[in-house]
């Protein structure tokens, strides 16, 4: 496998070359290279879904602010009784399971909800 970042370019028209219906003596440029031989990599050595997932994921963890904004523990406040999660909460409460995630985004995007005859509030962990 050819890494096209570090690779020449005289190996990545190889490369592309070996591969190729239509050989070329030369790309128009670096970038061009390096999207082209890339873009074969891809139809020749597709990814699984779960992978590219994966890496997208080792990605976004990356980046300081998401690690934090994703480290942060919450709990969720429900009538002045605190629950670990939303789902806990709706199974203590009896409420239906299949409603708690969506309910679980606009709780978070808001942080503070009167719903299911009850006062809901996201509280930090700890």
């Amino acid at each position: 496998m050819i890494n096209v970042t570090t690779a020449t370019t005289r190996e990545l028209v190889d490369f592309y070359n070996e591969h190729a219906e239509r050989p070329v003596k030369k790309f128009a440029n670096r970038a061009t290279a390096e999207r082209r031989v890339q873009a074969m990599i891809d139809e020749l050595y597709p990814k699984a879904d779960d992978e590219k997932r994966a890496e997208a994921q080792r990605r976004a963890w990356a980046n300081p602010e998401v690690k934090a904004a994703r480290s942060r523990r919450q709990h969720v406040k429900v009538d002045g009784v605190t629950y670990r999660s939303v789902k806990q909460a709706f199974e203590q409460l009896n409420l239906p399971l299949t409603k708690h995630i969506k309910f679980r985004g606009e709780l978070k995007a808001l942080g503070h909800v009167e719903a299911f005859g009850h006062n809901w509030m996201i509280v930090d962990a700890g």
